[in-house]
């Protein structure tokens, strides 16, 4: 049996505190060592793997809405707004499963190079772009809808402020569970942040 390469305690402090070990790796130009490998993946995947604020059923249910409806459906454009989001959520999710696959074809090569990282830097771009523009999609859809909701009616197609009452419904419950979890999801980033540093030892 081969022996195993271990990392000394000495190198292995200085990795945790290294801001970019792909880098570091890089420059060294040597295998990786079977105690690298779960970290490193642990850390390529954090970086093209964006974090969408809908999941996969969601963005295809906005799709296959968006779709279904005509352009007089709804007295501003909220087709279009359905369409464009579920869209940008489905790249997400196509991004991210080629993001898990070129981080495995990187560790099976098992060393680091400097293609590895512009490939990993540019999954890692495409992913903070997409996740930019769902932002910027949410906070325009909540500004384009809520503001209009008082003069909103489904029953008459006729008057000029008929939506149609399926698309309204969805987007609208959409729209306010994301935001609820957004919310949910920063407080307690914020208390985790906050317990972690109060039980740091003080140096």
């Amino acid at each position: 049996m081969p022996p195993i390469e271990t990392v000394p305690p000495s190198k292995r402090e200085a990795e945790k505190d290294d801001p970019d070990p792909m880098s570091r790796l890089e420059d060294e130009d040597r295998p990786l060592s079977p105690l690298e490998v779960p970290a490193l993946r642990a850390e390529m995947l954090n970086r093209v793997v964006p974090s969408s604020l809908l999941p996969m059923a969601a963005a295809n249910a906005m799709l296959i809405l968006g779709a279904s409806k005509r352009d007089d459906d709804c007295f501003f454009n909220l087709k279009r707004g359905l369409v464009w989001t579920g869209a940008i959520g489905l790249s997400m999710v196509i991004l991210g499963t080629v993001g898990r696959y070129v981080v495995r074809w990187i560790l099976e090569s098992n060393r680091i190079r400097r293609g590895d990282r512009i490939m990993v830097r540019i999954l890692e771009l495409l992913g903070a772009l997409l996740t930019a523009c769902q932002i910027c999609v949410l906070s325009a859809g909540t500004l384009a809808i809520f503001p209009r909701l008082h003069q909103w009616q489904f029953r008459h197609r006729h008057l000029p402020n008929y939506c149609d009452f399926s698309m309204v419904v969805f987007t609208t419950s959409l729209i306010a569970v994301t935001w609820i979890m957004v919310v949910v999801a920063l407080a307690s980033a914020i208390y985790i942040h906050r317990l972690r540093r109060r039980d740091r030892p003080e140096e």
